[in-house]
Formats: structure tokens, sequence, C-alpha cells
């Protein structure tokens, strides 16, 4: 018996092992060829469009240019027409092709209205005058040097949005308004356009004798202490920072626009009258017709340049700061500190500027910025190599130590009598001005040459000047006296600044024979130089070509009280 088999069921088959994928998860992100958190190729390559693009249009493209409705596009204060205006006067004010460039004469109007501008983007309101019981500003407490500005902006600029912690932005205030320039690109644009504009001599004038003018400009650049809320309510405390008194202006907006400020003022204080006109009154800066606080701030401006420990040096180390690698020109005097002390000779130079400053500021500030001038004099012999070195920077080094010297004369007759015997005693003033007066005098290096060019008398030596300058300072300090004061009294007609206590002369000073040595009045006690008498009259006061008012005024340093008297020698 056969069977048969049935189907063999098929053995179920294992399921395939699925592999196992892994997935990475990557960022979507564009990736940057940068250095520094900057993107170098985009730089590039806009670099590249800028060049490309149509170059600025010359004066001739130009056309015919309406100054009224330059004007009025500024009294609109919209912004696209209030951008235009300011190019077009910019660009007008450096590319006239002319002596006079953008002559105000033609515009009256322009001053007024920019002026209008610049103190409402700076300002809310209008500056009224702060005075004191003395009628003059209040002083400040502390003077901040340029480089304490600069060292503060740094620190603040590591501070994350610094810049609008405490700064006024408009064009967040104001949104409906849309985009519209910051108040402080405003400020430095119009200060940016009167620094062009003083260039030329007629335009000096015209922004010099604007009453408002100056006053405007040196508001801007001053500088406030800032001040915190108490926690109790009580009055605000000062914190000892400065920030601008412009609420618009960072410190780094203030830099730049004191240095604006400070080529505007250098610029009207040169005007020169012309030659055709000797007796012009060339004094453009007078203190009588400004603001009572505005002298103050100009000083405090122009020694905010000078008393600062990297400017306070001497020829050498100045000229070692200024050089940067190898150079074959001769080493001429630093240009800031040049132009600052210029400034400062000339706009003190009246003396009703100088009783003006002589209210204005403290004596604190004032023998700061004379302790500054001291150290700027040369001292040692490698100062004096460095500004004879070579024949072209002799003249621009004898204009630098002038200037110096000039200075000092100024502070010197601002201040009163206490102060100028304060001046008299600082350690090594005196020596280091007679070592001057004795180097222009002689004519002669360090090494024994001559840079006179062969004369020989006093006549002829140019360079002179500057030994005369430290004559009359010294004999400035010698006096002690008030040289706003007349010193004389209206009962007697006696000069009452030679006298002692009481208007009776001081016990043990000798008089001196005045006619028989040149001197046009009777002089009490010991002279300054009275020490070295025989070195000032054998090397000095002997030269040839000596006039009599220079010989008088040594004669008066030297002088020894009754020591003319030969009687006391028997």
């Amino acid at each position: 018996m056969s069977s048969r088999a049935g189907p063999t069921p098929a053995t179920p088959k294992e399921p395939a092992v699925q592999p196992r994928l892994k997935i990475e998860y990557r960022p979507l992100a564009r990736p940057l060829n940068t250095h520094g958190g900057r993107n170098i190729q985009m730089l590039e390559q806009q670099r590249e469009l800028a060049q490309n693009r149509r170059s600025l249009r010359s004066l001739d493209e130009w056309g015919e240019i309406n100054m009224e409705g330059i004007i009025m596009s500024i009294r609109s204060r919209v912004p696209v027409e209030l951008s235009y205006a300011l190019t077009t006067l910019t660009v007008l004010s450096v590319t006239i092709n002319s002596p006079q460039g953008l002559p105000l004469q033609y515009c009256e109007d322009l001053v007024g209205v920019l002026l209008n501008l610049l103190e409402e983007a700076a300002f809310d309101e209008p500056e009224k005058p702060e005075i004191n019981r003395s009628g003059l500003e209040t002083k400040s407490s502390r003077l901040w040097t340029q480089r304490d500005l600069i060292k503060e902006a740094v620190d603040n600029a590591s501070v994350l949005f610094s810049g609008k912690a405490d700064r006024r932005d408009r064009r967040v205030e104001d949104s409906d308004r849309g985009p519209t320039p910051r108040d402080s690109d405003l400020v430095l644009s119009v200060l940016n356009l009167f620094r062009n504009l003083s260039m030329t001599s007629d335009n000096q004038v015209i922004l010099g004798r604007e009453p408002r003018f100056i006053d405007v400009i040196m508001r801007i650049v001053g500088l406030q202490e800032e001040s915190t809320s108490s926690e109790g309510g009580g009055s605000p405390k000062r914190s000892g920072k400065c920030v601008p008194a412009s609420p618009v202006l960072t410190l780094t907006d203030l830099v730049k626009a004191r240095d604006h400020v400070l080529q505007i003022i250098s610029n009207i204080s040169t005007h020169e009258a012309p030659a055709n006109q000797p007796t012009q009154d060339t004094s453009i800066i007078k203190f009588s017709s400004l603001m009572p606080q505005t002298p103050g701030r100009i000083f405090r401006l122009l020694a905010s340049y000078l008393a600062s420990s990297d400017v306070a040096v001497t020829p050498f180390s100045a000229v070692r700061q200024e050089l940067r690698g190898a150079t074959n020109a001769p080493p001429t005097p630093p240009a800031v500190p040049d132009l600052v002390l210029d400034t400062l000779a000339r706009v003190a130079q009246l003396d009703e500027n100088r009783y003006i400053l002589s209210h204005s500021i403290s004596s604190e500030d004032v023998f700061k910025l004379f302790q500054s001038l001291v150290h700027m004099l040369p001292v040692s012999n490698e100062d004096y190599k460095v500004i004879t070195l070579a024949q072209p920077s002799l003249e621009p080094w004898v204009g630098y130590v002038e200037r110096i010297i000039l200075c000092i004369y100024s502070l010197a007759f601002m201040s009163p009598p206490p102060m100028k015997k304060r001046m008299k005693k600082y350690p090594g003033f005196i020596q280091v001005l007679m070592r001057v007066v004795r180097f222009y005098m002689k004519g002669m290096t360090t090494e024994g040459r001559s840079f006179l060019g062969g004369a020989t008398s006093l006549e002829g030596n140019g360079y002179a000047v500057c030994g005369r300058r430290a004559m009359e300072t010294l004999r400035l300090l010698d006096e002690e006296t008030d040289s706003f004061a007349d010193g004389t009294s209206a009962e007697d007609g006696e000069d009452k600044n030679a006298l002692g206590f009481g208007g009776h002369p001081t016990f043990g000073v000798g008089y001196g024979e005045p006619e028989a040595m040149g001197s046009a009045r009777n002089e009490e006690g010991v002279g300054l130089l009275a020490g070295e008498w025989e070195d000032m009259f054998t090397k000095m006061m002997c030269r040839e070509g000596m006039d009599n008012v220079f010989f008088s005024e040594m004669d008066s340093l030297v002088r020894m009280g009754n020591a003319y008297d030969l009687s006391f020698a028997a």
C-alpha cells in the first residue's frame, strides 16, 4: 500500500535586521571668512564697488548755487534739505580755488542761521549768564586735560552700550519723524564747517565779531561733573567723573569737537591787519564782549592740551615722542602744543583780557599750567642740541621757546602777589630760565659753533628776543605786586607797592641808585639775581649793542640794596 506524503510546511524566515542609521544634526549657517568678527571678503567687495563709482563732481559741474535756497533749507529743518545744505557748504568751503575760500560777506545771514542750528542741536534752550556775587562764573573744581578725556572715552567704550546709556538720541525719542541725522553728527558737521570757514582772513573778522559765535562754540565743548541722585532723596552728589555739557555728545564726540574749536580759536586769534591799514585793531577776541563764563572756558580748553604729563616735556623728549622711525627731516616743535601756545599767547596779550581771566580762573589752575610750561623749557644739553640741530628748524624752535616764555609772562601778570611769590620759588625755574637767556644771547651752541650767521653784537642777534622775554618775566616776578593796581595813593602820591606794611619802608631793605644805572624809578630791596651780579655784569650787561631798556631791566634784577654806597667797604 502506497501512501503520499503531504507538502512540507515552509519554515518561517527570520525578519531582516534593519541597519541603524546615525543622524547628525547640523545648524543651518553660512560660512564666513572673518577676522576679528569682520568679513574681510565683503569689505574688499564693497571697496571695489566704491572705487568704481563716480567720483565727486568738480565745482564747475555744480552750476549756479543759490545761497538763499541753502539758508532756507537749513531753516526748514527737513532732514533731506538739511543734509543737502550742510554737504554743499562743506564742499564749497574746501574746494573753492581762491584765497578767500567761501566769502561770508556775500551771505551775512549764514553765520546766524548756522549758530541757531548748532545751539538747537546741542541744547534745549539758549544759555543764560551764570553769575555769582563777584560778577563772574563759578570756578570749576578740576582742570580736565585732553589726555584724561581720551582715557575716559576709551574706558567707556569697553562697556557694552556705553554710548547710549546716558546720552540723548532724538532718533529714538522722535520716532514719528522717521530716520533723521543724529544731533551729535549735526554738531560736528557745523563745527567742521566753521573750522573751514575760519581759514581765511576776511571770514576771521566776520566770525570773531559775531556776538554769539565764541559763546556758543565754547559752551558746546564745556565739561561738567557727573551728578548721581542720592538714595535718601536728598541733593544729588558728584561722582567725580566728567561728562559733556551738551546732552547729545559722548566723550568721543567731545574730543573731536574740542579739536575743531581749538582750530577755530587759533585761526581767529592769528588774524593780522592788512598792509594798507597798519593801525587797525587786530584783537578780534575781546573778553569784555563775551559772556562772563566764556573766558574761563577758553582758558581751560587751552590748558587741557598743555597741562598733561605727556605734553609737558622738554624739546628732546617731545621730538623723541614725535619721531616714528628713521627720518632725514630736521626735528621740528610738536604741532599741537605749538598751536596751543601760540593761541594762548595771543588771546592773553591784552591787559583787559588778562584782567578778566584773573577773575575767571582759579589760582590752582594757573599754577598747574605754570608748572607744565616750565617743564617744556629746554634744560639739558640734548635739548639745546635738538633746537639748533639744523638751520631750517632753528627759527621754529626759537618761536616755540618764545611762546612758552610769553605764556609764562601772561600767567605771572594775571596772578596776585602771593601766587607770584609761589612761582618765583618754584624749584629750578629761575635757573632754567637764566640758561635760556645765556644761550640765546651768546648765540653759541653746546659744541661751540655760532648759529647767528657771523653777528657778534646784540643788535645783530635776532634770537635774543627769547632773552628779552625771559628778563621781562623775571622782572615781573621780582616786583611781586598787583599788575592791575596803580599802586599810588591819592593823598601823597607814593608808590604803595614798593613800601611795607602801613606804607613805610620795610626794615633792612636798601635803596638803589636808579639815575646812575638808567632805571626810571626808585627800587628797594635785593634783586632776584643779586647773587649772580658778577656773571650778569661781565658776560651780559656789557655786551656790545646793549640798549638802555634791556640794561635797566637786568640792572634791576641784580640790585643789592644800598650796595652802590661804597662807604661800607672802607
